[in-house]
């Protein structure tokens, strides 16, 4: 299909669609961001309690970005913080994977974690390495299209 037509160019003039590094970084801080919220709940885990405070607050920050993510009305979203669920890249990646868990219902176990001590993390634990699975293999896809 080289040569084919596409609004005055030809296939083969059109430039790939290669993701920006900034794009990648956000992969990969998605990536760090799930490894830290699991060691986080392995050490929970271990211990009987009680959640961290930098654990909380990540945990607030993602359930966050779920529920704005799911809100229709909000058709532009509030401004990107420093944190590693609210930009477009990492939204729609957390968006993924919760819909692959969707018979567990973690965001309610996860808001479930912030209100009620001693559950059992291990379906957070799998949401975690799962999103951390995730955003690593969109990071990685990235890297391989732009050495194509």
């Amino acid at each position: 299909m080289t040569g084919a037509l596409v609004s005055g160019t030809t296939v083969s003039e059109v430039p790939s669609m290669h993701p920006t590094s900034e794009s990648q970084s956000r992969y990969l801080s998605l990536a760090i961001a799930c490894r830290q919220l699991i060691g986080s709940l392995r050490r929970y885990q271990e211990a009987g309690g009680p959640l961290d405070q930098e654990f909380k607050k990540s945990l607030e920050s993602l359930l966050s970005a779920l529920r704005e993510s799911r809100d229709e009305n909000n058709l532009f979203g509030p401004m990107p913080t420093d944190s590693p669920f609210t930009r477009y890249e990492q939204v729609m990646t957390l968006r993924e994977v919760v819909e692959d868990f969707k018979d567990k219902h973690i965001p309610e176990k996860l808001s479930d974690l912030l209100d009620t001590p001693h559950q059992d993390v291990k379906e957070p634990i799998e949401f975690f390495y799962t999103l951390e699975n995730r955003a690593l293999h969109h990071y990685n896809s990235g890297l391989l299209s732009r050495d194509s």
